[in-house]
């Protein structure tokens, strides 16, 4: 894709938990601090997990009621008037003045953050019931609202059991960020999803193939069998440098399903090489409040670099780490 334009990077999951808004959070802080930008975080799940996580409660809720959200911005566009991506995103940085207690680190003070708003929901039931889809809407609007202007969008969405999110996030790009653990139960439900989707997606442009990359976000010390397993399939699984972590007989099973998807794969999937290892560093508590320390910044710079070279942006890792 070409690095002069935006870059649209859906990332979405069959179920909620596989770690949708730490990824989101992931791939905008090796961005910014591999110089691209200006980027765009857009939460587009109703309950505003990400939102909540970088601004936190108070700041949220000024934000929202000074209309400064998505939901705002799509009434603005129906009532005819002008609207503009920055005059409803916030910038981290203008967040962090106007509020000393939020905590985020200095890497994304250049990022933006567009918040849902509380009526999101609502918009999006009133507009499945007009005859105009919701993806020709939200994107009628984006484009509208200069979209083009950022270097790089990241989409935050809810989990798929409310299709509506995901739908409208994939339809604006080429290519979805898929989030999933190496289980059966989240194989099988992120088939059916991407199965789904594609049933849908034709009935917008039946000539167009979605594609997929799947990123494994696991904590490998907790599911040890499924790190063996992806292991052997020749999916690198990380651990902090020096750190020993256990070994285990691979589950048949979950390698038979795996090796389907990436040995031979579907058409319209890639599989991520390298998985990425769960680590307290970049878990709610601390991050982004915090600087990723040293000895889990590789752990999650490696497979992010990979998910981002999917989407043509390259960055580079600054840290060597262990394979388990």
């Amino acid at each position: 894709m070409d690095a002069a334009r935006e870059v649209i990077i859906p990332v979405i999951s069959a179920a909620g938990g596989a770690g949708k808004t730490t990824v989101t959070l992931l791939l905008a802080h090796f961005l910014s601090e591999n110089n691209y930008g200006p980027i765009l975080m857009m939460d587009l799940d109703p309950t505003a997990g990400l939102s909540l996580r970088l601004m936190g409660d108070s700041a949220y809720y000024q934000y929202s009621s000074d209309g400064k959200t998505l939901s705002r911005m799509f009434i603005d566009y129906q009532q005819g008037k002008s609207v503009d991506l920055f005059q409803y995103a916030a910038q981290i940085k203008a967040v962090k003045a106007r509020f000393s207690e939020v905590e985020v680190t200095e890497l994304l003070y250049d990022a933006y953050i567009l918040p849902p708003g509380e009526d999101l929901m609502d918009i999006f039931t009133n507009f499945s019931t007009t005859g105009v889809g919701i993806p020709e809407a939200l994107w009628g609007l984006l484009r509208a609202a200069n979209i083009s202007a950022f270097n790089t969008v990241i989409i935050d969405t809810a989990p798929f059991f409310d299709m509506r999110y995901t739908l409208a996030a994939v339809y604006g790009s080429e290519r979805s960020l898929v989030i999933a653990r190496p289980t059966l139960t989240d194989l099988v439900r992120t088939n059916r999803m991407i199965q789904s989707i594609d049933s849908k997606m034709r009935l917008y442009d039946p000539g167009k193939t979605h594609r997929y990359s799947i990123l494994f976000n696991f904590n490998h010390n907790l599911l040890v069998r499924e790190a063996s397993t992806i292991g052997e399939l020749g999916i690198k699984v990380l651990s902090r440098k020096g750190e020993v972590t256990k070994k285990a007989k691979p589950d048949n099973e979950l390698k038979s399903i795996l090796e389907k998807m990436v040995k031979t794969g579907r058409g319209s999937i890639d599989t991520i090489m390298t998985a990425l290892s769960y680590f307290k560093d970049y878990s709610d508590e601390s991050f982004p409040k915090y600087k990723l320390p040293m000895e889990s910044y590789g752990s999650a710079c490696h497979p992010i670099s990979h998910a981002l070279r999917e989407f043509g942006r390259e960055i580079r890792c600054n840290i060597d780490v262990e394979e388990m």
